[in-house]
């Protein structure tokens, strides 16, 4: 995991980067070369907007859009975000992206996994007195 800060109008916040997200960064790259940077922008842009997708069934986790600059194609058609966002403690969790084209939804399965992984992450938060 890697940390890094993003500041939004009003609220600076940690972007935890995870493993996953790293991996499928790294491949997306190819697509859109500056793709984690229009992923802060996107997300900056959501979180002063107030415009967040939560999925049901996960735990929590928020389904952003990130346009594609390099191929002229914007947010509803460019790539999909997974991240979970923790307003107190002012952590954003980066699970995942990929391009819409290639994947239009999660399966149940994937939802499962966000769900339990949100679980894992907020029981981590109260070991450590926190709250998520």
């Amino acid at each position: 995991m890697s940390l890094e800060a993003l500041q939004t109008a009003d609220v600076p916040y940690n972007l935890i980067r995870l493993p996953l997200y790293d991996r499928a960064l790294k491949t997306l790259g190819r697509l859109e070369p500056k793709l984690h940077d229009e992923v802060r922008k996107s997300i900056k842009q959501d979180l002063e907007s107030g415009d967040l997708d939560e999925i049901r069934g996960t735990g929590g986790w928020i389904k952003g859009r990130v346009a594609s600059p390099s191929r002229n194609i914007g947010k509803s058609g460019g790539f999909r975000l997974i991240y979970l966002l923790f307003r107190v403690q002012q952590d954003i969790y980066l699970h995942t992206i990929y391009d819409h084209h290639s994947k239009s939804d999660l399966t149940q399965s994937e939802k499962r996994e966000l769900k339990a992984a949100a679980e894992a992450i907020k029981r981590a938060y109260a070991a450590k007195g926190r709250r998520p």
